[in-house]
């Protein structure tokens, strides 16, 4: 197993039989749907059936929504359309190819985006150019005492999203080698993101990296997280991510990403 924080390609398991499996990519069509997006959409299904052995959509999941984005990236979106709302929305399509558009950005940001401040922050101030004034301190948020729910949910939705060849090095390396474990104890009022934990998972004759991290914040008001799981689906010369993404106050779990990979099998 390579080391915590490296950037690793999925790598062919020695004992592994991968298996063909013939006329899949006929029945695929009979569930998978897709949302057209005017000048940008795509094919999702088809996009999906050409770039895997698919079997079935994991979870019972449909394509809704499938779209390239000007530099170059394309992405498709599983999820219940009946319940593809909260955020979903709301997101760009940027986001979604950057981690799933999980709130507070990388950790080390600037205030909401990662900070590491432990006190409230000052109120008030003195005007030219007089220090600011502290107000009463607010409540610290421990953001280590955020309930969880039950584990093993299945993620609100999955991203399948695939880079140009010239951003391989660069997206891979973000992604799955520069990893900041930090201490929930040392997030900001802000909240933050930080690495939950790394590792490999079979993924049909092949092993691959994960990285789970989990983005604590303020959902109505409230500290709440929201967990995701990322896996390097890499075969070949173009970069191809899976992004899975929790509800909020939902752990994410390995299971259920497990059984997308079986899903989305690579191709023999």
């Amino acid at each position: 197993m390579a080391e915590p924080g490296t950037v690793s390609a999925p790598r062919e398991r020695p004992l592994a039989v991968l298996a063909v499996l013939f006329g899949l990519a006929l029945v695929a069509g009979a569930f998978v749907s897709v949302v057209p997006l005017g000048g940008g959409g795509l094919d999702g299904g088809a996009l999906l059936r050409e770039r895997f052995e698919l079997r079935e959509l994991p979870f019972g999941y449909e394509v809704v929504e499938a779209r390239r984005i000007p530099l170059g990236e394309e992405y498709v979106v599983l999820a219940d359309p009946g319940r593809w709302t909260e955020r979903s929305a709301e997101l760009s399509a940027r986001e979604r190819i950057e981690g799933g558009g999980q709130g507070p950005g990388a950790w080390g940001g600037g205030p909401g985006q990662g900070d590491v401040r432990r006190g409230p922050p000052a109120h008030g101030g003195g005007g030219h150019g007089a220090p600011a004034r502290p107000g009463p301190p607010g409540p610290l948020v421990e953001w280590g005492e955020v309930p969880e729910g039950e584990p093993g949910t299945r993620p609100a939705e999955i991203v399948v999203a695939w880079y140009p060849e010239a951003k391989a090095d660069e997206r891979l390396a973000r992604l799955f080698g520069r990893l900041h474990f930090g201490d929930v104890k040392d997030i900001g009022e802000g909240g933050g993101r930080i690495a939950v934990d790394t590792g490999e998972l079979a993924w049909g004759a092949f092993e691959t990296r994960f990285v789970r991290e989990r983005c604590f914040e303020k959902v109505g008001g409230t500290p709440s997280f929201r967990d995701a799981i990322r896996v390097n689906l890499t075969l070949g010369r173009r970069p191809c991510v899976l992004f899975a993404t929790w509800p909020a106050g939902m752990p994410g779990s390995i299971e259920p990403v497990q059984e997308a990979l079986r899903a989305l099998r690579p191709e023999a």
